[in-house]
């Protein structure tokens, strides 16, 4: 048999199963509705619970009608909450609400007089109809009226009623005007009446009647069929109740198609961005590292057909680093990688062979379910290309294609380090061109430049691989060789290189007789630093050249 204590613990179920169906929601409705389930709730407690010292049963009903107010009025601003106005709206309520609340109170405790109330009624009537009128949008014209008529009606009716019978329950007649707002109001955002707002709005109008019914006679001392009104009087409350847990569910179904929804239109929009972008991108499988899809970029970009791409692993593009390059870390292992890989540096293989240059970028990401790489392969293949090429001019000569001043100086600096470390000699040659001034003034600058190409051409052919040859100068050459053992070493070098000039110079004009000299400092004999070593050759070639040129002259012949 239903008790007061079944219905406080399904009401105590009840609210803490709507607690934890609005948490984590984002609409502000659901929280409102909580907050107002618990006033509700204890407004029960206040009722059935006694204390040790027990209040007069006139304040305890003043403090569960105050309660139950709340509750009630938690609910109607629930349907309003998102307007724009409701802070002002709210705070005006409290101005002209709280007095009337107190006078009600007031007619309960100590027995005021009903007609001092009708002032109080009258003016929170006037400000049921700004109110509503403020909050409610526009379009809900026939819930307006619905309103407007309620408000005006309950305020004539009040005063009726209390000029007629001269007995009347304000508690139970505030609580059903705001209750038949909540059933006007209940999904009135919605654009069609749902099961839920159905059930919600019967649930309210049900729970108002009760409070009306109540207002005029005392349920407890009927008979016959109204006694089961009195048995059914919570039924109203959990109507309501279930409503507003179904419509919780509906909007979290509904959520959850928009969020689809969304998922399918982003999913459509990166397969239409991946189909045509312009640059090469694939996804692979992070465990096998194979192919799982590519666009059609990348397909023109490597020369395989889809099939073909599909059937093979990432690997299979990369060409593999020289051992202990840096390069051979970073393409080890291809599934040790972290989650985001940003322009990597990286050669691939085209289908014919050919090597490209990428950067690749990747990221980490789950497709059909499955742990996955995103990745976009940049071709910078003709910049690289350019880049080394701005680089080999900005360190060798435009007319030789030797190593200029600034390349040597840094070849000087490495050949010494070296011939430290082996404990081995080195020799600094800086050669020059005899009566090179000549040919230019006989021939031209044409001939000249193809002279000094012939001549480096001539002197590289002498100069091994490990060593340095570079122009310094218009015709002037300087060459660094270590691994000396003797200066004797550097005399054989030198003689062989005068040798080379005892045959005349083939040009495509003419053919040449020309003859260098050169001046050579030893290291660490003349000098153990770049520059002593270039001042010192230098000095020889002078040197050289006033003996009376075609000869090499050393350093310590100088002193």
């Amino acid at each position: 048999m239903r008790g007061p204590v079944i219905d406080l613990v399904l009401l105590t179920l009840l609210v803490l199963f709507i607690g934890i169906q609005q948490h984590g929601r984002p609409q502000a409705r659901n929280r409102v509705w909580f907050l107002g389930w618990v006033f509700i709730y204890l407004s029960y407690v206040v009722w059935e619970f006694t204390l040790p010292h027990p209040l007069p049963d006139r304040f305890r009903e003043a403090f569960r009608f105050d309660l139950l107010l709340l509750g009630q009025l938690a609910f109607v601003v629930s349907f309003v909450a998102t307007a724009a106005r409701l802070r002002r709206v709210v705070l005006v309520g409290l101005i002209v609400g709280i007095p009337t609340v107190l006078a009600i109170n007031a007619h309960q405790i100590w027995f005021v007089p009903l007609k001092m109330l009708v002032p109080a009624v009258v003016l929170w009537e006037v400000y049921g109809v700004y109110a509503l009128r403020a909050l409610m949008p526009p379009r809900w014209r026939l819930r307006r009226l619905l309103v407007l008529g309620i408000c005006v009606g309950y305020g004539a009716a009040f005063v009726a009623h209390l000029v007629w019978s001269k007995n009347v329950d304000l508690q139970d007649w505030a609580l059903a005007e705001l209750v038949l707002c909540s059933a006007v109001l209940y999904g009135a955002d919605e654009q069609r009446r749902s099961l839920s707002s159905i059930i919600g709005t019967v649930g309210f109008l049900a729970w108002a009647a009760f409070y009306l019914l109540d207002s005029g006679v005392t349920l407890t001392e009927l008979s016959g069929w109204l006694h089961w009104v009195y048995v059914f009087w919570n039924v109203p409350k959990y109507l309501v109740a279930f409503s507003m847990v179904l419509q919780m569910s509906e909007d979290a179904r509904s959520e959850m198609e928009q969020m689809a929804d969304r998922y399918r239109d982003l999913y459509h929009d990166f397969r239409l961005m991946f189909e045509r972008n312009p640059q090469p991108m694939w996804i692979y499988d992070e465990a096998t590292t194979r192919f799982v899809s590519a666009n059609r970029a990348a397909l023109k970009a490597y020369g395989y057909e889809e099939r073909e791409l599909l059937a093979m692993e990432v690997r299979d593009l990369v060409v593999e680093p020289e051992p202990n390059s840096e390069e051979s870390t970073g393409n080890k292992a291809l599934v040790m990688m972290p989650a985001i890989r940003e322009a990597v540096r990286l050669r691939h293989r085209h289908k014919d062979g050919r090597e490209i240059a990428v950067d690749v970028t990747e990221h980490r990401i789950l497709f059909r379910g499955d742990p996955a790489r995103f990745v976009m392969a940049v071709d910078v293949t003709d910049m690289e290309r350019e880049n080394q090429e701005l680089l080999h001019r900005a360190h060798h000569d435009a007319l030789t294609g030797l190593p200029n001043r600034h390349e040597l100086d840094i070849r000087i600096e490495r050949c010494l380090e070296r011939s430290v470390r082996d404990l081995r000699k080195a020799a600094l040659l800086t050669i020059d061109v005899d009566h090179f001034k000549q040919v230019n003034d006989t021939y031209g600058h044409v001939v000249g430049d193809e002279c000094l190409k012939a001549v480096s051409a001539r002197l590289q052919s002498r100069i091994r691989q490990a060593d340095t040859l570079a122009r310094t100068g218009g015709e002037e050459f300087t060459a660094i060789i270590g691994g000396l053992s003797s200066e004797d070493d550097a005399q054989k070098i030198s003689s062989m290189l005068l040798r080379i000039f005892d045959a005349p110079m083939a040009l495509s004009a003419c053919e040449i007789h020309l003859s260098i000299s050169i001046g050579v400092a030893i290291f660490p004999d003349d000098g153990v630093d770049r520059e002593t070593l270039v001042r010192r050759s230098d000095d020889a070639l002078y040197e050289a050249k006033r003996a009376g040129r075609n000869r090499a002259m050393f350093a310590s012949a100088t002193v």
